[in-house]
């Protein structure tokens, strides 16, 4: 005959006896951390860097960090509420306060915000972690106009589906979005430097350029307008016809058409960058593979 087994272990708050058959349990069940607790771990991770400002600017620090705070709750799952007892999360979470607090610009802000959303939502060291951290303390430093860039850049690559089903409409289609954004007027070899700084993109020393960056992409795009195409040839007279039709078409192909604009690549944490950029102006969800590594 079997002996009656007792296995405790220790009993608190939120604890349960479980007896079945002759083991009888004293099992904890965690009811995890409470919107409180949460933002009571939020706040202190503020003050260390609170103490450093003047008193204007503290009152001003302050009231930004309680809006991120704010909507911080409100948009992230109680799922993850965990996360924030974790030291890298936490130091994340200090670096977006710090940025947040910095700045008064709406748009940037929902930027850090976002990606202080997704950094919390992401699993410790993946790629998509490291990236979220690296948007978080770099998005501050893009100029709207590079950041404008980065994002037409990233449309380049993307294979959007298009509704048009003539060259008039697609022409419209085409100068509707790119109108969405800015070129910069500044020195284009130094947009570049400071995109590479960043760690936003990556220059190709290669003496070979890619021409007709946008025909080409025009005629993937617009398949129900145009006849495949892949000679020089045939990209170059897209171009022209959407240049001939669209002034702002004109204007960024010339634009493109600059080497250092021909050599340019997006790093990931450019990519996220961009697409945050690009579906806030366009309303358009660009989906990126590195998001789910």
């Amino acid at each position: 005959m079997l002996n009656k087994e007792t296995i405790t272990q220790s009993s608190g708050n939120n604890s349960t006896n479980i007896t079945t058959g002759n083991v009888t349990l004293q099992q904890n069940f965690y009811s995890g951390l409470s919107k409180e607790e949460v933002k009571e771990i939020i706040d202190s991770r503020l003050s260390e860097f609170l103490q450093e400002l003047s008193s204007i600017a503290r009152k001003v620090a302050e009231q930004r960090a309680e809006k991120l705070t704010n909507e911080l709750l409100q948009r992230i799952e109680k799922r993850y509420y965990e996360k924030f007892q974790q030291p890298a999360v936490q130091l994340s979470l200090s670096q977006a306060q710090i940025e947040y607090a910095k700045t008064d610009d709406s748009d940037l802000q929902e930027q850090i915000l976002s990606a202080l959303i997704e950094r919390v939502k992401s699993e410790d060291r993946t790629l998509r972690q490291i990236v979220f951290d690296q948007a978080i303390s770099t998005v501050s430093r893009i100029p709207k106009s590079y950041m404008d860039v980065l994002s037409l850049l990233l449309l380049l690559d993307s294979s959007l589906s298009c509704t048009s089903q003539t060259r008039e409409d697609a022409i419209k289609e085409f100068a509707y979005l790119i109108a969405r954004f800015v070129l910069p007027t500044t020195d284009i070899i130094s947009m570049q430097s400071h995109l590479i700084s960043c760690g936003c993109a990556t220059g190709s020393q290669t003496l070979f350029q890619r021409e007709f960056l946008w025909g080409y992409w025009l005629n993937n795009h617009f398949k129900n307008v145009f006849s495949p195409l892949t000679g020089n040839s045939d990209l170059r007279a897209i171009e022209s016809y959407f240049s001939e039709h669209s002034p702002v078409a004109e204007d960024l192909f010339k634009f493109f058409a600059i080497p250092a604009m021909q050599n340019i690549y997006l790093t990931p944490v450019g990519k996220v960058i961009a697409s945050q950029n690009f579906t806030k102006k366009t309303g358009i969800q660009v989906k990126l593979e590195i998001l789910s590594q």
